[in-house]
């Protein structure tokens, strides 16, 4: 085990305090592995549960460079390249980071 002012290590596993305290009020994306509120840093965007967006929300996702709209049945509309479709939220995969 190894200490020091700001990170604690044992057995390979690294914890940065300092995020630990920055991002304490904020909720764990298991997908992404992030905060959801931060941002992407070689995109940008800010990292966003769909499911909590209400219906007709309307955004930008710049790393996959596509519009989408949020529908009823926690359903998003995808307006992209290849035309569009419609995605089904759920559990596993709801989140995006939004410009």
């Amino acid at each position: 085990m190894c200490i020091s002012s700001n990170t604690y290590t044992e057995r390979n596993y690294k914890i940065d305090f300092n995020n630990l305290i920055e991002n304490s009020d904020k909720i764990w994306c298991e997908e992404y592995k992030d905060y959801y509120g931060n941002s992407d840093p070689q995109y940008g965007g800010t990292l966003t549960d769909l499911r909590t967006l209400p219906a007709g929300t309307k955004f930008h996702v710049a790393n996959g460079y596509w519009n989408g709209e949020k529908l009823e049945d926690d359903c998003i509309l995808i307006h992209g390249p290849g035309g569009d479709k419609i995605m089904k939220l759920t559990d596993e995969h709801h989140s995006l980071y939004l410009d």
